[in-house]
């Protein structure tokens, strides 16, 4: 009877091991070793677009714009040199994707210079056609789709930015909303931001609301809230006590997610809903890169590091669902494909 028991637990263990199977039945491959980079990187349907290295480039080389294929795990380039040095003309600090990942949008900064200045241009990830969305000689970042592609919410520097603050740390932007046929561009709200934090806006997949996040103050820290993409008043609907509240993403029309520290000082990943109840966390543990969710699997995918993980560990690519159940993750073998695209 010991001998049963025993050999079924080595049975057990011994299937937990195995590969599991791949979205077309074949047997999944391993993770690519990559490093995501902080902001740079979109998930769209079978597919991670980020601007970064491989680990296994060498040190210091420099940084292009991939993509990578969930059901093979394929990595290759999505420009040629010359059109990402044209499309580009220094670095890539940030990246957005329209609902079926067919149009990406970079927001494109010089660098080895003191400017503060950076572009917003678009890449159509079939053609490879390149467009300038926003130039303005000043700073604009953080673009967003609407869900029919034809706008983009971002935010930007104001004129009045050299107006002094009380707290030296941080300087006012506003979140605008351009129209990707016409040009024009919409001032919805103006935002206090953090020099070393984000304002990241996410349109609703209603496309009538859009949430983003801005600093509070020393004692209030950073919060989400939401406004109307048409404008109007914006409502904060992260709880009070909660702190870096930042990278809103819907997961559905009406709950959003994002990353931050909870009331009882727990960091992870949150849920919160619309009309700020129903706050709750769906991962515990440090989170390097911002979440980023699917929008035809609502599933979310970042990189942290998990508050149960033992001795010194690096990031990892992580994906969850919504009730916080882990897909995949830094323990064990990990398999791309488990994430069921």
């Amino acid at each position: 009877m010991g001998r049963s028991i025993l050999f079924c637990a080595l049975l057990i263990s011994f299937l937990a091991v195995l590969p599991p199977k791949g979205v077309w039945g074949q047997t999944a491959p391993p993770l690519i070793p990559l490093d995501l980079p902080e902001h740079a990187y979109v998930v769209r349907r079978h597919s991670l677009y980020f601007y970064g290295t491989l680990r296994t480039e060498p040190t210091g080389a420099h940084p292009h714009l991939y993509r990578m294929d969930f059901a093979t795990s394929e990595v290759a380039r999505v420009l040629s040199d010359d059109a990402e040095n044209s499309a580009l003309r220094g670095q890539c600090v940030y990246l957005a994707a329209n609902r079926d990942g067919s149009t990406l949008a970079l927001v494109a900064a010089e660098v080895g210079t003191t400017s503060r200045t950076s572009r917003i241009v678009s890449v159509d990830t079939r053609t490879c056609a390149i467009r300038e969305l926003v130039a303005n000689n000043l700073w604009n970042n953080y673009p967003c789709f609407s869900p029919d592609g034809l706008q983009i919410a971002f935010c930007r520097q104001t004129p009045q930015e050299s107006a002094v603050l009380p707290d030296k740390s941080c300087v006012p932007v506003v979140l605008s909303v351009a129209d990707l046929n016409t040009g024009a561009v919409r001032d919805l709200v103006e935002i206090i931001r953090r020099r070393s934090d984000d304002s990241e806006p996410a349109w609703s997949p209603t496309g009538q609301w859009i949430a983003y996040s801005s600093w509070l103050g020393p004692l209030g820290g950073s919060a989400i809230s939401i406004i109307a993409s048409s404008g109007g008043s914006s409502r904060q609907i992260t709880p009070a006590g909660t702190q870096r509240c930042r990278h809103p993403q819907w997961l559905d029309s009406e709950r959003i997610v994002y990353s931050g520290v909870g009331e009882k000082g727990i960091p992870g990943v949150y849920v919160v809903k619309r009309d700020g109840t129903g706050n709750r966390i769906l991962f515990r543990g440090e989170v390097v890169s911002p979440p980023q969710v699917n929008p035809d699997t609502a599933q979310i995918c970042f990189s942290g590091i998990p508050s149960d993980a033992t001795g010194k560990r690096p990031p990892r690519l992580i994906v969850v669902n919504e009730h916080g159940d882990r897909i995949l993750g830094p323990f064990g073998r990990i398999f791309l494909n488990r994430w069921r695209l």
